[in-house]
């Protein structure tokens, strides 16, 4: 089927072009009788006319289209990583589509290579996008090679917490409320797990996201606070989780995400049962990605409704730059899941000890 033209749609009404064109454009809306404007719109909207959006994008020199800048590639093990970002990627695309924008990825990998060497890449030095959406941790070189643009940008769980066009969870809150609920049932030996390298990269000034640093900081300010002791587990091998485990007295673990199965592996071989015997909880489940397997317990993050958030945020930045709008800190909502549980009793965890080693 042939796409309807401007041209067809102004023989069809028996008015000019341009008034078609202002009339779609939703230039001018009280130069043209009521009458006349309806006469368009319908035949439009029956007819399934869509604008050409090259033609378009000429004329007013806006693209129609978002950049979301992301993390989602490892160039050192060629894998594609944290796909946890889709849900976001998909809630930013819906809403974006119903403000008449579409959203187009880069990948901050691509963009930490040229930015290293002083440059941006093409679709950045084209000015392909209308706005962008960065995440993740950045360089101070690409840092400053974003603020540079003349291009609107929101900053979504990038470290930043200026008092405008930033939207971040605030991981404080939710290892506090974590913690507050693992002790309101009785867990006094709470081990915190962490990957190490991720945690070293934060002391190397290589990019990494700032959850790991605030997560891990306020488990033991928190820890402390409770008077209760700090016990660290890193690695990801079974065997050294293991170890930990029989070394230890722990009834409780916080990850940073949902746990692999070296950990479930590790507490199988020392005899711990989920949750009778220990309970995993993590900071960081996605509410709009459904559960297969086990149901953890954790904090529960809606990214689908962020990604709608920062399309709203820059939506309003494009039409008042004047006026920034206000950042947006989220919180997470506590999922009960099937991971946790009260704190054994001493007897229980004498006896798991004990026939561990």
């Amino acid at each position: 089927m042939a796409r309807l033209k401007i041209k067809q749609i102004a023989e069809k009404c028996g008015v000019h072009v341009s008034t078609v064109s202002r009339i779609l454009n939703g230039e001018n809306p009280n130069r043209y009788a009521e009458a006349t404007r309806r006469r368009v719109l319908d035949y439009a909207r029956k007819n399934e006319y869509y604008p050409n959006r090259i033609a378009r994008a000429m004329k007013s020199e806006k693209s129609g289209v978002f950049g979301f800048v992301t993390s989602s590639y490892s160039g050192a093990t060629s894998c594609v990583e944290k796909a946890i970002a889709f849900p976001f990627l998909v809630g930013m695309s819906h809403r974006a589509t119903a403000q008449g924008y579409h959203v187009g990825l880069i990948e901050l990998d691509e963009l930490e290579v040229h930015g290293r060497k002083g440059r941006l890449p093409p679709a950045l030095k084209e000015k392909f996008f209308d706005g962008l959406v960065v995440h993740y941790g950045l360089s101070k070189t690409v840092h400053r090679l974003l603020l540079s643009l003349d291009v609107p940008v929101i900053w979504w769980d990038s470290g930043l917490f200026e008092p405008s066009c930033c939207l971040y969870r605030d991981e404080r809150m939710v290892v506090t409320e974590i913690l507050e609920e693992l002790t309101r049932l009785g867990h006094r030996r709470i081990a915190y797990h962490l990957r190490i390298e991720n945690f070293e990269r934060t002391h190397s000034g290589i990019p990494v996201h700032y959850s790991y640093r605030q997560r891990y900081e306020t488990y033991v300010a928190e820890m402390k606070r409770h008077r209760l002791p700090v016990t660290v587990i890193s690695g990801a091998a079974a065997d050294s989780l293991a170890a930990t485990f029989r070394d230890s007295a722990v009834t409780a673990i916080v990850t940073n995400n949902i746990p692999n199965e070296n950990l479930l592996l590790a507490a199988c071989r020392t005899r711990r049962s989920i949750p009778e015997d220990l309970s995993i909880v993590a900071c960081n489940l996605e509410t709009r990605v459904s559960a297969k397997g086990i149901d953890y317990s954790g904090m529960k993050y809606d990214r689908y409704e962020a990604g709608e958030r920062a399309v709203e945020m820059l939506v309003e930045l494009l039409r008042n730059p004047n006026r920034p709008p206000d950042s947006v800190r989220l919180s997470g909502t506590f999922h009960p899941g099937e991971t946790l549980a009260k704190a054994p009793s001493r007897h229980r965890t004498a006896r798991a000890k004990t026939a561990a080693r």
